[in-house]
């Protein structure tokens, strides 16, 4: 791929087969689903424990957590690429953490916190932060596996080191940035 010089018109052909787009909408869907499942497996958990409660006050409250891949979008964590593993785990831990104290800010305002259980606001808000670093490994692995998993990538540089570099990143599909030349 790199040892061959590449048309303008052959680098768009190849760029067009890539969508940003829909890999960070399948991130935001991931973080999403996996937000909700950790929230009804501790509602779920507190429910058989004895919890006094109607599972429908808190499964009402799921569409709330749509606020969490929003967050995620504003500390810039799609498409989900191009940042150091350690910088979108502090990033996803703000961005979770700020959205559930925000959730217990305003249930308290608007005196409905009478209604929750701390029990499971601090379990789904533990489990968030474990269960989204790892989904996100998860869907990443699977979306690389697709074509249209990334962003395009164009190399400039030294003739080795592009090399280097090009097969660095084509051997390195998680990543998600896919050279095209």
């Amino acid at each position: 791929a790199i040892d061959r010089p590449m048309t303008i018109t052959g680098i768009l052909d190849r760029a067009h087969a890539f969508s940003p787009r829909l890999t960070s909408l399948t991130l935001a869907f991931g973080d999403f689903l996996i937000l909700s499942l950790s929230f009804i497996a501790c509602v779920l958990l507190r429910h058989s424990l004895g919890g006094q409660f109607t599972l429908m006050f808190y499964y009402s409250k799921l569409p709330l957590l749509l606020l969490i891949p929003a967050a995620y979008w504003g500390l810039r964590l799609y498409p989900g690429m191009l940042h150091p593993p350690h910088l979108e785990l502090r990033r996803l831990s703000i961005g979770t953490s700020l959205l559930y104290m925000s959730y217990v800010a305003v249930s308290f305002l608007v005196k409905d916190s009478d209604e929750y259980s701390r029990a499971i606001i601090f379990g789904s808000w533990l489990l968030s932060l474990v269960t989204v670093p790892v989904f996100r490994s998860l869907v990443r692995r699977w979306g690389a596996s697709h074509e249209w998993w990334g962003r395009p990538t164009i190399i400039f540089g030294a003739d080795r080191d592009a090399r280097n570099l090009f097969y660095s990143l084509e051997s390195r599909r998680l990543a998600g940035l896919h050279p095209l030349c």
